[in-house]
């Protein structure tokens, strides 16, 4: 580690955003539009089982941390992660921590601070990932969320495709409530996030006094929600699968679905993402990873054994006759989400 502290601190990139905002889309674009930049990424989960990893193609390293938001359960395992990613340092250009779609900000900044990392790696630019539609329908929880944004410097809205102009001005309004300070931008390979040698520190959140737990501990594990992960042990029709996962995704508490299946009739599989506004099939570059085919469902009051059963019910149905074994047109192509 010697050698590493009298590099050039390695810039990192702090990514939030609310349950299924498009971080993971916005992070496999920039990997897509750069890709001479040799990236190191943290993927942090809500769940025990990770599913991002699998969804992100192009990284040059990916550390999971899994069993739950990093700001309040995993906090150790992040800076244990960064440590390994510092001891690399002459192999990344930049690390990307992708924080879960719960996590506060504030505690996962303090985890670059540890004496192995500070010096080695530091936060260059904070994103936080803003989902247009679900803003301007007040779909998300405001505690979260606007803590996620006071803790921005820069903020990328997405799917404002068909929300129409004024709505997106009301939304841009929202953001510059809780961030006024803040930038927009439209994509993580703009400069204002990827400066040469953009170091600098970012903006300040007082922590609660240890006798006051932040909402990100107050409601016990992943505030209030809780993730479980669904096996698909074998390929469903694609059309079927979609089917199931819009009506996965309005289920009472469910606020996001996402992961990799094998489908029948494709040599690849599928990226599955939902969320209540909006369900997404798209067509994976590689194939299902060696841990087979995984859903991760996140929401509050989730059934999962009813929810595995449906998905099992799913996978063993024979294809829609009327749709067309594995209907081509439910399933985009690599790099384009609904």
């Amino acid at each position: 580690m010697g050698s590493v502290a009298s590099t050039r601190p390695l810039p990192a990139l702090l990514l939030t955003g609310f349950l299924g905002a498009g971080k993971t889309t916005a992070l496999n674009t920039l990997l897509a539009a750069r890709p001479d930049l040799r990236v190191g990424v943290i993927e942090n989960e809500a769940s025990a089982e990770g599913v991002d990893g699998d969804l992100l193609q192009g990284a040059a390293r990916v550390v999971e941390i899994a069993g739950g938001c990093a700001c309040c359960t995993v906090r150790g395992a992040l800076s244990s992660a960064l440590e390994l990613l510092a001891e690399r340092i002459d192999e990344l250009d930049l690390v990307v921590v992708e924080a879960s779609g719960i996590a506060d900000p504030v505690p996962i900044a303090q985890a670059f601070q540890v004496a192995a990392v500070r010096g080695a790696i530091r936060i260059a630019a904070t994103v936080c990932v803003v989902d247009v539609p679900a803003v301007a329908a007040a779909d998300l929880l405001p505690h979260v969320w606007g803590r996620q944004l006071r803790f921005a410097d820069q903020v990328l809205l997405t799917k404002a495709d068909g929300v129409s102009g004024p709505r997106v001005a009301a939304v841009r309004r929202r953001v510059r409530e809780h961030a006024p300070h803040a930038g927009f931008v439209a994509g993580l390979d703009d400069p204002a996030v990827l400066a040469p040698g953009a170091t600098v520190a970012p903006p300040v959140i007082d922590a609660p006094p240890a006798s006051e737990p932040s909402a990100s501990s107050a409601a016990g594990e992943g505030h209030g929600f809780a993730a479980h992960a669904l096996r698909v042990a074998t390929p469903p029709d694609a059309h079927r699968l979609e089917i199931w996962v819009r009506e996965a995704v309005r289920r009472p508490g469910v606020l996001r679905l996402k992961g990799v299946v094998a489908v029948r009739g494709r040599r690849r599989p599928v990226i599955v993402q939902g969320t209540p506004q909006g369900v997404a099939l798209e067509e994976a570059r590689g194939p299902v990873s060696a841990r087979g085919s995984r859903l991760v469902v996140i929401g509050t009051d989730l059934d999962p054994v009813a929810l595995q059963a449906e998905l099992d019910a799913c996978a063993a149905a024979r294809p829609d006759p009327a749709s067309g074994a594995g209907q081509a047109t439910t399933v985009s192509a690599p790099g384009v989400s609904a």
